[in-house]
């Protein structure tokens, strides 16, 4: 519960949109990143402190911890991505963003997890997955550090010229301020994942180690 907490993940993740709405841009950029990046490192180090020894039985707990949070990791980018469609206030939709970068990012600790407690658990083979799940894991966090700090001080630096942080106050923001409305395009289209931005390749190498 501590951790689907400190990174937002479903069922916990009631307390990050509100936050990030009653916080300002800088903050909820500042939450969004330092905070996701520790409590990732912080997952991983305990999981792997798990797998220490060489019992069956505690190998069959753990693959059933890892097939259970890559079942939560998918629920939680599921429910992400579709509540951030009905939002009005653009910091909560960048939070249930955050909230489906969560899930993503979850999917390749659940594989780290069950690549080293799974029927071929002692070959090479299986060590060698276990590391491309870190190094997507690892991957994933440093794009989505540049991407969703952008986003946001995208989102400050235009806040501070129309006072609105709702959507619908964004409208005809091309016209106002065309290189903050192409930077805050590629921001977003690099977190929904479309090539060639690097939220793309993120996602790939989620699902690369995934396979």
């Amino acid at each position: 519960v501590g951790f689907a907490s400190k990174l937002s993940i479903f069922p916990f993740h009631f307390w990050c949109p509100d936050a990030f709405e009653g916080a300002a841009a800088e903050v909820g950029g500042f939450l969004s990143v330092a905070s996701k990046g520790a409590a990732f490192a912080l997952l991983v180090r305990f999981l792997l402190a798990l797998m220490g020894g060489d019992s069956a039985a505690l190998s069959n707990v753990n693959l059933t911890i890892g097939i259970g949070i890559g079942v939560i990791a998918a629920v939680t980018a599921t429910f992400g991505n579709l509540a951030a469609y009905t939002q009005s206030n653009i910091k909560r939709m960048l939070a249930y963003s955050t909230i489906a970068h969560a899930g993503y990012m979850l999917m390749a600790v659940a594989a780290m997890v069950v690549f080293l407690n799974g029927s071929s658990a002692s070959s090479p083979d299986a060590h060698a997955q276990a590391t491309r799940c870190l190094e997507a894991l690892l991957y994933y966090l440093a794009v989505y550090l540049f991407m969703n700090l952008g986003a946001f001080a995208i989102v400050a630096l235009i806040r501070n010229e129309i006072y609105s942080e709702e959507i619908e106050d964004y409208s005809g923001l091309s016209q106002q301020a065309p290189l903050l409305c192409i930077c805050l395009l590629i921001c977003f289209f690099s977190l929904i994942g479309l090539p060639p931005m690097g939220g793309f390749f993120g996602k790939f190498a989620i699902f690369a180690a995934l396979s």
